[in-house]
Protein backbone atom coordinates (compact mmCIF):
# COMPACT_ATOMS: atom_id res chain seq x y z
CA UNK A 1 0.00 0.00 0.00
CA UNK A 2 1.22 3.52 -0.72
CA UNK A 3 -0.08 6.86 0.52
CA UNK A 4 0.56 10.53 -0.11
CA UNK A 5 1.61 12.93 2.64
CA UNK A 6 3.31 16.14 3.57
CA UNK A 7 6.67 16.07 5.33
CA UNK A 8 5.41 18.06 8.33
CA UNK A 9 2.50 15.66 8.87
CA UNK A 10 4.84 12.67 8.83
CA UNK A 11 6.96 14.40 11.50
CA UNK A 12 3.92 15.17 13.66
CA UNK A 13 2.56 11.62 13.33
CA UNK A 14 5.54 9.29 13.61
CA UNK A 15 3.51 6.81 15.69
CA UNK A 16 0.91 6.63 12.93
CA UNK A 17 3.61 5.97 10.32
CA UNK A 18 4.98 3.18 12.53
CA UNK A 19 1.51 1.60 12.81
CA UNK A 20 0.82 1.99 9.09
CA UNK A 21 4.16 0.34 8.26
CA UNK A 22 3.22 -2.62 10.47
CA UNK A 23 -0.04 -3.15 8.54
CA UNK A 24 1.45 -2.86 5.07
CA UNK A 25 2.46 0.70 4.20
CA UNK A 26 5.24 0.25 1.66
CA UNK A 27 5.72 3.74 0.24
CA UNK A 28 4.93 7.37 0.99
CA UNK A 29 4.66 9.92 -1.81
CA UNK A 30 5.99 13.05 -0.15
CA UNK A 31 5.71 16.60 -1.46
CA UNK A 32 9.13 17.91 -0.41
CA UNK A 33 8.97 20.61 -3.14
CA UNK A 34 12.18 22.43 -2.16
CA UNK A 35 15.26 22.14 0.01
CA UNK A 36 15.40 25.89 0.56
CA UNK A 37 13.42 27.66 3.27
CA UNK A 38 12.94 30.93 1.38
CA UNK A 39 11.46 29.01 -1.56
CA UNK A 40 9.18 26.95 0.72
CA UNK A 41 7.99 30.20 2.28
CA UNK A 42 7.48 31.78 -1.16
CA UNK A 43 5.34 28.76 -2.08
CA UNK A 44 3.44 29.16 1.21
CA UNK A 45 4.12 25.49 1.81
CA UNK A 46 3.85 25.85 5.58
CA UNK A 47 6.73 23.46 6.21
CA UNK A 48 10.38 23.69 7.14
CA UNK A 49 13.35 22.17 5.32
CA UNK A 50 14.05 20.24 8.55
CA UNK A 51 10.66 18.54 8.15
CA UNK A 52 11.80 17.16 4.79
CA UNK A 53 14.91 15.56 6.27
CA UNK A 54 13.11 14.27 9.36
CA UNK A 55 10.24 12.79 7.32
CA UNK A 56 12.79 10.85 5.26
CA UNK A 57 14.46 9.59 8.45
CA UNK A 58 11.11 8.41 9.81
CA UNK A 59 10.34 6.56 6.59
CA UNK A 60 13.72 4.83 6.63
CA UNK A 61 13.32 3.96 10.31
CA UNK A 62 10.12 2.00 9.59
CA UNK A 63 11.12 0.57 6.22
CA UNK A 64 8.79 2.80 4.20
CA UNK A 65 10.05 3.67 0.73
CA UNK A 66 10.14 7.30 -0.34
CA UNK A 67 8.65 8.75 -3.53
CA UNK A 68 10.10 12.27 -3.61
CA UNK A 69 8.11 15.01 -5.35
CA UNK A 70 10.17 18.16 -5.82
CA UNK A 71 10.00 21.27 -8.00
CA UNK A 72 12.60 23.35 -9.75
CA UNK A 73 12.22 26.57 -11.72
CA UNK A 74 10.01 28.34 -9.21
CA UNK A 75 9.69 32.10 -9.86
CA UNK A 76 12.47 34.05 -8.09
CA UNK A 77 14.41 30.82 -7.31
CA UNK A 78 18.18 31.27 -7.67
CA UNK A 79 20.63 28.63 -8.88
CA UNK A 80 21.97 28.27 -5.34
CA UNK A 81 18.44 27.66 -4.06
CA UNK A 82 17.98 25.01 -6.76
CA UNK A 83 21.20 23.39 -5.56
CA UNK A 84 19.84 23.36 -1.98
CA UNK A 85 17.02 21.19 -3.31
CA UNK A 86 19.44 18.96 -5.21
CA UNK A 87 21.60 18.48 -2.09
CA UNK A 88 18.49 17.64 -0.06
CA UNK A 89 17.36 15.03 -2.59
CA UNK A 90 20.87 13.55 -2.75
CA UNK A 91 20.93 13.31 1.04
CA UNK A 92 17.44 11.80 1.29
CA UNK A 93 18.18 9.29 -1.52
CA UNK A 94 14.55 8.52 -2.31
CA UNK A 95 13.48 5.22 -3.79
CA UNK A 96 11.64 7.06 -6.56
CA UNK A 97 12.52 10.48 -7.95
CA UNK A 98 9.67 12.66 -9.16
CA UNK A 99 11.06 16.04 -10.21
CA UNK A 100 8.93 18.66 -11.91
CA UNK A 101 9.44 22.09 -13.37
CA UNK A 102 7.19 24.63 -11.70
CA UNK A 103 3.90 25.01 -13.56
CA UNK A 104 1.68 28.06 -12.91
CA UNK A 105 -1.81 26.65 -12.35
CA UNK A 106 -4.82 28.97 -12.72
CA UNK A 107 -6.37 29.91 -9.40
CA UNK A 108 -3.15 29.70 -7.38
CA UNK A 109 -1.36 32.69 -5.86
CA UNK A 110 1.74 31.96 -7.91
CA UNK A 111 -0.29 31.84 -11.10
CA UNK A 112 -1.42 35.40 -10.36
CA UNK A 113 2.23 36.36 -9.69
CA UNK A 114 3.30 34.83 -13.03
CA UNK A 115 0.47 36.57 -14.89
CA UNK A 116 1.15 39.97 -13.23
CA UNK A 117 4.81 39.70 -14.21
CA UNK A 118 4.14 38.36 -17.73
CA UNK A 119 6.25 35.23 -17.09
CA UNK A 120 4.10 32.43 -18.54
CA UNK A 121 5.34 30.42 -21.52
CA UNK A 122 2.31 28.13 -21.48
CA UNK A 123 0.43 28.19 -24.76
CA UNK A 124 -1.73 25.06 -24.57
CA UNK A 125 -3.64 22.99 -22.05
CA UNK A 126 -1.10 20.15 -22.45
CA UNK A 127 1.58 22.39 -20.96
CA UNK A 128 -0.08 22.23 -17.55
CA UNK A 129 1.27 18.70 -17.10
CA UNK A 130 3.68 18.05 -14.26
CA UNK A 131 6.95 17.24 -15.97
CA UNK A 132 10.64 18.12 -15.83
CA UNK A 133 11.25 18.71 -19.51
CA UNK A 134 9.09 21.59 -20.71
CA UNK A 135 9.78 25.29 -20.24
CA UNK A 136 6.94 26.89 -18.27
CA UNK A 137 8.01 30.42 -17.34
CA UNK A 138 10.35 33.13 -18.61
CA UNK A 139 13.61 33.98 -16.90
CA UNK A 140 14.52 30.41 -15.94
CA UNK A 141 17.70 28.66 -17.11
CA UNK A 142 16.11 25.35 -18.14
CA UNK A 143 19.42 23.89 -19.38
CA UNK A 144 20.76 24.35 -15.86
CA UNK A 145 17.59 22.82 -14.38
CA UNK A 146 17.82 19.75 -16.64
CA UNK A 147 21.38 19.19 -15.43
CA UNK A 148 20.23 19.73 -11.85
CA UNK A 149 17.50 17.10 -12.27
CA UNK A 150 20.08 14.58 -13.48
CA UNK A 151 22.42 15.52 -10.65
CA UNK A 152 19.64 15.05 -8.09
CA UNK A 153 19.30 11.44 -9.20
CA UNK A 154 23.04 10.76 -9.26
CA UNK A 155 24.06 7.85 -11.44
CA UNK A 156 20.41 6.88 -11.87
CA UNK A 157 19.84 10.22 -13.60
CA UNK A 158 22.40 9.37 -16.28
CA UNK A 159 20.78 5.98 -16.85
CA UNK A 160 17.26 7.39 -16.93
CA UNK A 161 18.35 10.20 -19.22
CA UNK A 162 19.71 7.71 -21.75
CA UNK A 163 16.79 5.32 -21.27
CA UNK A 164 19.35 2.62 -20.41
CA UNK A 165 17.24 1.15 -17.62
CA UNK A 166 14.42 0.44 -20.07
CA UNK A 167 16.85 -1.08 -22.57
CA UNK A 168 18.40 -3.36 -19.92
CA UNK A 169 14.93 -4.51 -18.83
CA UNK A 170 14.03 -5.30 -22.46
CA UNK A 171 17.22 -7.31 -23.02
CA UNK A 172 16.90 -9.22 -19.76
CA UNK A 173 13.26 -10.06 -20.39
CA UNK A 174 14.57 -12.33 -23.16
CA UNK A 175 16.78 -14.16 -20.65
CA UNK A 176 14.46 -14.97 -17.73
CA UNK A 177 17.11 -16.83 -15.74
CA UNK A 178 19.24 -13.67 -15.54
CA UNK A 179 16.43 -11.15 -15.28
CA UNK A 180 15.50 -11.54 -11.63
CA UNK A 181 19.01 -11.35 -10.17
CA UNK A 182 20.19 -8.58 -12.52
CA UNK A 183 17.08 -6.51 -11.94
CA UNK A 184 17.57 -6.81 -8.15
CA UNK A 185 21.18 -5.67 -8.41
CA UNK A 186 20.37 -2.75 -10.73
CA UNK A 187 17.39 -1.63 -8.67
CA UNK A 188 19.52 -1.50 -5.52
CA UNK A 189 22.33 0.34 -7.28
CA UNK A 190 20.16 2.85 -9.12
CA UNK A 191 17.05 2.86 -6.92
CA UNK A 192 14.42 2.40 -9.63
Amino acid sequence: MSEQSRADLICKNEDLIKKMAKVGLKMLLIGFESGNQRVLDFLRKGTKVEHNYRAAEICRKYGVKIWANYMLGIPTETKEEVMDTIRMIQTIRPDHYSPAFYTPHPGSDLYEYVERNNLSLITSHDSFRRNPDEEKIKGVDYDFLKKAVRKSMGVAGVFYQNNLVVKVKQILSKAPFLYKITYKILSKLFRF
